[in-house]
């Protein structure tokens, strides 16, 4: 889950010095291009480099770095590429973190991130991750290509167009599953162990974050509302989710949070005010073990209104932060199937040139001090979704939610 724009330039100091001093070898380098272009044989042997200019670590030695570098440049037979050499050692520094959700954005990858967050961009429509070094699809979106065509939470991805995604990282994975509206990606998907091909037409992705309606059950009005991800527009759109429940006088709601990736964090904690009257929504702790709450932001408009939220595998992050506050402040029931487990929390910070680091600065809690990273949250009442049940068109989750409600 991501904190808003507005905290995209905190740094998180130990990697954000690692990537300053990598721009620094990088401007060096490009120097040594402009002379040699001219004629100008330059040579860069900087010998043992050990960092002591001012806020750059004493303790690192580049030597290796910049040997390598030079040996590639004098000996390789092909054609080498500058930028992608530094763009390509900023991320293997980083994968050494093992930390998927800590990854360094190129300028073509943080447009593609940043079109994903207002939810416009071609594709398939699948929101992606790696779990224990699998690639894996945390949720489809809603009416998205990847949902048509059958791709469920928790599928293992294989390959993407016959590449093996074996050691992919989910940027890589999602730069060859992007492309034009009209054009077909092909993903080997393993499910239960069995192995199968779908061919997936990318269309363009138009993403409303927040959709509902309106059914009588057994005489009762109930409010069913699905937030399919926490975007710029999620907290304005709930309200006036909020506004039209209370006028058209709806006596209880289903929150469907199944396949929400998650999102933006100011997002989870404003929507989690509209249903939670006073208190925390969230907690987090950072690098130093110092913990920030985060309370109530707004009237609770739709407190007092019996809730059931609905939850699966697919729903991570955000979507969990706002089902554990509702939970642990008693405020709603939680149903169906326990939760992704993604805890922690990512700050995205431009860097030159269009690029960007999304950097883990946080991990959180719910407003009873429970983690769930690597865990998820387990509902009260369990109720599972097979695949028969989807291809069969049914939903078993939301028919014992409105069971449950009416009662």
């Amino acid at each position: 889950m991501l904190n808003k724009a507005k905290n995209r330039t905190r740094k998180g100091r130990g990697v954000v010095v690692f990537l300053s001093s990598l721009v620094v070898l990088y401007l060096v380098f490009s120097a040594g291009y402009f002379f040699a272009k001219r004629g100008i044989n330059v040579k860069i042997v900087p010998g043992i480099l050990t960092n002591k200019d001012v806020n750059q670590p004493a303790n690192i030695d580049f030597s290796l770095f910049w040997d390598v570098w030079n040996k590639t440049h004098t000996e390789f037979v092909g054609n080498e590429n500058d930028q992608n050499m530094v763009y390509s050692a900023i991320q293997g520094s980083l994968s050494a973190l093992n930390d998927p959700y800590t990854i360094f954005l190129n300028p073509e990858d943080n447009k593609r991130f940043s079109e994903e967050v207002t939810g416009i961009f071609d594709g398939i429509g699948a929101e992606l991750s790696t779990k224990n070094g699998i690639l894996i699809i945390v949720a489809p979106i809603d009416g998205s290509p990847a949902a048509k065509a059958g791709l469920l939470a928790g599928d293992q991805i294989a390959a993407i167009d016959g590449k093996k995604t074996d050691g992919f990282t989910t940027d890589q994975a999602v730069n060859l599953i992007r492309g034009q509206k009209g054009t077909k990606v092909t993903l080997s998907i393993v499910r239960a162990g069995n192995q199968k091909d779908y061919i997936i037409t990318r269309d363009t992705i138009n993403v409303k974050s927040v959709t509902y309606k309106y059914q009588t059950v057994s005489g009762q009005k109930v409010a069913i509302v699905k937030i399919s991800q926490f975007s710029n527009d999620t907290a304005d759109l709930m309200n006036q989710f909020a506004d039209d429940c209370l006028k058209n006088k709806c006596q209880k709601i289903v929150l469907d949070l199944r396949n929400n990736p998650g999102g933006y964090l100011d997002s989870a904690i404003d929507v989690g005010s509209l249903f939670i009257k006073d208190g925390a929504i969230v907690k987090e702790v950072d690098k130093a073990g110092n913990r920030k709450v985060s309370n109530v932001t707004q009237p609770a408009k739709l407190a007092g209104i019996p809730v059931i939220v609905l939850i699966n595998n697919g729903s991570a992050s955000a979507a969990e932060i706002l089902a554990g506050a509702i939970s642990d402040h008693k405020a709603g029931t939680l149903l169906g199937e326990k939760s992704f487990g993604k805890g922690s929390v990512q700050s995205v910070e431009d860097l030159a040139g269009g690029s960007a680091l999304k950097v883990t600065v946080a991990k959180w809690l719910t407003p009873n001090d429970s983690a769930i990273d690597g865990v998820g949250i387990t509902p009260q009442i369990e109720v599972k979704m097979t695949e028969d049940d989807i291809n069969a068109g049914k939903d078993p989750q939301l028919d014992r939610a409105l069971q449950e409600i009416t009662k």
